[in-house]
């Protein structure tokens, strides 16, 4: 018989990398760690983890084992919670996703402060993910403005509608008039784009009618780049490093601290409808402090001015 107890140790091993590590966190021996690990093994008649490098990974069974278990797990921690939360308000960490910083920056961050006045028994753990395959290892409550591409990634989530938008093309005036303003995609050749570690590979722009790259939702071309980065993007586009690919929205945000002095190009070669979400686990009991989250945030979506 399984004990969710080992996959839980499973789940921290593949998460901190050593037994070690886990052992610390939890305030047991290492010996307790690799002694579950090994009872487990013995269970199943399958290795686990490979123990051949310093830093331990899990076996194609062991990867296999938790993919399958994410329901599971996220059903127990659900239960958990709400025997913890049934008769009282909100507690907890949450732990909160982000791909993006300035998602955080224009959605969130604005009212966490409010929201943990409202509910002083959460506390609030925010992580923001430079990849897309990140959000596989994290074990995240909610997982915060994405596309739909985690829903392919991740099926057991459940998601909600955030917000739907253009997705744009932009470049600094002094940029444009150093390499000129394209009129349409065949235009792009010799210029540059912002490199974004989250596109694989990072030098694409995605652009309508874009001829080196294509998929059921997009098109792009592949660019030189100056600068690659994971953000601040918008940043470097500013100081005329290249074209780059925003949410129109972000933008057009009203709570941006300052208007970017970027101007868009291409309009016509933009994608429409890109949506992103809040991703959350679908439980059979809700847990109270997911719900808190949602409801408080979602009721802000007017003020966001996207």
């Amino acid at each position: 018989m399984l004990k969710t107890d080992w996959i839980e140790t499973l789940a921290e091993v593949k998460r901190l990398g050593s037994f070690t590590a886990v052992a610390r966190k939890r305030g047991v021996t290492t010996m307790a760690i690799s002694k579950q690990i090994a009872q487990f093994e013995s269970r199943i008649n399958e290795a686990l983890v490979n123990r051949s490098k310093r830093t331990l990974t899990l076996t194609e069974v062991g990867e296999s084992i938790l993919l399958r278990s994410q329901q599971l797990l996220a059903e127990k921690e659900a239960l958990d919670s709400w025997l913890e939360e049934r008769n009282s308000e909100p507690s907890g960490t949450l732990k909160v996703a982000v791909l993006e910083e300035p998602v955080l920056r224009l959605t969130l961050t604005p009212w966490l402060g409010d929201f943990l006045q409202r509910y002083p028994k959460i506390k609030l753990e925010i992580e923001t993910l430079s990849r897309i395959s990140d959000f596989q290892q994290v074990k995240a409550d909610v997982f915060w403005g994405v596309g739909p591409y985690l829903g392919e990634l991740m099926p057991g989530l459940k998601r909600k509608p955030l917000l739907k938008t253009r997705f744009g093309i932009y470049a600094s005036p002094e940029y444009l008039q150093r390499y000129g303003t394209p009129e349409n995609p065949s235009d792009l050749k010799g210029h540059f784009v912002i490199g974004s570690s989250h596109n694989q590979p990072p030098n694409l722009l995605i652009v309508k009618g874009g001829r080196d790259f294509s998929d059921k939702r997009i098109e792009g071309a592949y660019l030189e780049t100056k600068v690659i980065s994971d953000n601040n993007g918008l940043l470097f586009a500013e100081q005329g490093l290249g074209l780059i690919n925003s949410a129109e929205s972000l933008l057009n945000h009203k709570l941006s601290l300052k208007p970017m002095n970027l101007v868009p190009v291409l309009e016509s070669y933009w994608l429409d409808g890109i949506e992103a979400y809040a991703y959350f686990h679908q439980t059979k009991i809700e847990q109270p402090k997911v719900r808190a989250f949602l409801d408080f945030f979602y009721g802000k979506l007017d003020q966001w001015g996207a």
